[in-house]
């Protein structure tokens, strides 16, 4: 993809934050809405899309009168992906900031918000199985970033679900920092997160103030820093012209004898490292 470098667009704020790691159980959801909450209580303008199949993120502010707009992602083949890459640029015109609850599996959901975002969350939990899934994942956000021409996505790892009052063990800090993208701090296995869940609301409305609460507020700080550092996403136009590209190369070679192996689509590229 030959993408216009030349004009980098930093911004206050704005733009697609993806949540996602290839392991479930690592607390996508628990991050997404309450990051989404965080930036709906500091004034921020913010849409919570939720690309899990169980809609964990939908179900949980269904009783919230939060000011987020919710909505699920129906992205489950690579011919929805356009009406998605379209839809994603009406959101952010729309709302600003979209944070996007991906689900654990290798697609074009995936594909597309490495594409797209201006910062990628990957939760980790202090586990084997964890690690080897988060090492997966930045192997796809680099080839990403050569997709992009090194414009972004910007990566935070997020140690999650870490256990009350003990923190985290320095060789497993080490592990984690050797990935090589930033570590922020992370969500402690708090029970106010279940119990919020079960209320249907966001945590800073059921406890405020709580240990749990103040380390969602401390997330959403880090995360409201490095996207104020970090630039735009390359605009989703890039996207469709290079399709248009591929369709008239696609016309101009159906004319010659093919001398060629054709380049496979962004999204293949992606995954095929």
């Amino acid at each position: 993809m030959q993408l216009d470098t030349s004009r980098p667009i930093y911004a206050s704020f704005g733009g697609i934050i993806a949540i996602g790691n290839l392991k479930g159980g690592v607390g996508k959801s628990t991050l997404a809405v309450g990051l989404a909450g965080a930036m709906a209580r500091t004034g921020k303008s913010v849409a919570l899309v939720d690309g899990d199949p169980q809609a964990t993120s939908r179900r949980w502010l269904v009783k919230s009168n939060l000011p987020i707009h919710v909505e699920t992602l129906d992205l489950d083949s690579l011919s929805s992906l356009e009406s998605w890459l379209g839809r994603a640029e009406r959101l952010v015109r729309a709302h600003g900031t979209v944070v996007v609850d991906l689900p654990a599996t290798i697609g074009p959901a995936m594909a597309s918000a490495f594409l797209l975002a201006r910062l990628i969350l990957v939760p980790v939990s202090l586990s084997a199985v964890d690690i080897d899934g988060t090492n997966r994942v930045l192997r796809y956000i680099r080839t990403a970033r050569s997709e992009r021409g090194g414009i972004g996505p910007e990566v935070m790892i997020v140690p999650n679900k870490l256990p009350r009052s003990v923190g985290i063990e320095r060789p497993v800090l080490d592990v984690l920092h050797g990935f090589g993208e930033p570590v922020v701090g992370g969500l402690s296995l708090y029970p106010e997160h279940g119990r919020a869940f079960a209320a249907g609301c966001w945590i800073g409305d059921l406890v405020p103030g709580s240990r749990a609460h103040n380390e969602v507020m401390d997330l959403e700080a880090a995360v409201a820093d490095a996207m104020r550092r970090t630039v735009q996403a390359p605009r989703i136009e890039a996207a469709k012209q290079e399709r248009r590209d591929r369709e008239r190369a696609a016309v101009v070679d159906a004319a010659k004898p093919p001398v060629r192996t054709p380049r496979l689509p962004w999204w293949q590229r992606i995954f095929a490292s």
